[in-house]
């Protein structure tokens, strides 16, 4: 069970290691795009865009569910506040960046996935970009903040300590919100190896053996063996612990007895085929060296099996 369960875990590391070397090959490499009426500069995921309209505010969709759009207010900061509101009544973070004249980032949780919005006032303009990823890993996450950080509206860029204001997976973003996908693989492999843990635990309890001492016989046991049993067309598998005592072969799990055999008037009984010991429904994956252990080897090794 041990090198069954070492095994897991070692092809595990291997799987996780080529997975997270496929996901970095994934992130597409930004671009330079000028959005035309605008005045919008910056690296986006791709040049690949469409004019979008929606409700009074114009600019353009990307491919990967970012949107780019701008609309002009007499007196945009009266109405930058009461369009969040509109907008987001329920967000994991909100909070003010030094982005132009005001801005507000958001991030909203999605089923699968999250939302990310920045809201900012330059002039006599509102601008919304947002993004849409339905991953939890931080791809987007990245494209989005590369994209503010390197923007630019009509020559002028944003400021500098915008770059430290956004906000990072582990610090305002929780991890089980966006994970960087080196943590995401490393929570994943945390929970197979809790899970393997978990197994191994009820594998060494169910294969625990009693006392070696039962009334005044000597109990010689053999842990970690398999045992099915049949009734019918069912079939059942558990880990389990074999003794022998005196004249008794004891089949135990979890420290309790589930069958017993009576050597001295049905060992005739016992077969051996390859590494199995059948009695009756029952059958016993063990080895002949435990088998010698036991001194049972002699009582299985017959011609008819």
């Amino acid at each position: 069970m041990k090198k069954i369960l070492a095994m897991i875990f070692l092809v595990n590391l291997l799987v996780m290691g080529g997975v997270y070397l496929f996901l970095n090959r994934l992130m597409p490499e930004p671009v330079w795009v000028q959005l035309p009426g605008l005045g919008i500069r910056s690296l986006f995921p791709s040049d690949d865009y469409r004019s979008y309209t929606s409700q009074g505010w114009e600019g353009f969709q990307f491919r990967g569910d970012l949107r780019v759009l701008a609309r002009h207010y007499p007196d945009p900061h009266a109405h930058l506040d009461p369009l969040l509101e509109n907008a987001y009544d329920r967000y994991q973070l909100k909070k003010d960046i030094p982005l132009f004249d005001r801005g507000v980032y958001v991030l909203r949780k999605k089923s699968k996935g999250y939302i990310l919005a920045a809201i900012f006032i330059h002039k006599e303009r509102i601008y919304w970009l947002d993004m849409v990823s339905n991953s939890t890993l931080d791809f987007k996450l990245h494209l989005f903040h590369q994209l503010l950080t390197h923007l630019e509206i009509d020559g002028e860029t944003v400021s500098s300590s915008l770059e430290a204001a956004l906000p990072v997976p582990g610090a305002e973003i929780s991890f089980f919100t966006i994970q960087p996908s080196v943590i995401f693989l490393l929570m994943f492999t945390l929970i197979l190896f809790v899970s393997l843990g978990l197994v191994y635990l009820i594998f060494h309890l169910a294969t625990r053996p009693p006392p070696p001492q039962t009334d005044g016989i000597l109990r010689l046991c053999t842990r970690d063996v398999m045992v099915t049993y049949r009734k019918g067309w069912q079939r059942s598998n558990s880990p389990a612990c074999l003794c022998r005592e005196g004249d008794r072969l004891v089949i135990y799990r979890f420290r309790k007895p589930i069958q017993t055999i009576d050597l001295s008037r049905e060992g005739h009984l016992l077969k051996r085929r390859k590494k199995t010991l059948t009695y009756g429904n029952f059958s016993v994956r063990v080895s002949d060296a435990d088998l010698r252990r036991l001194n049972l080897y002699h009582l299985t090794n017959t011609r008819d099996v």
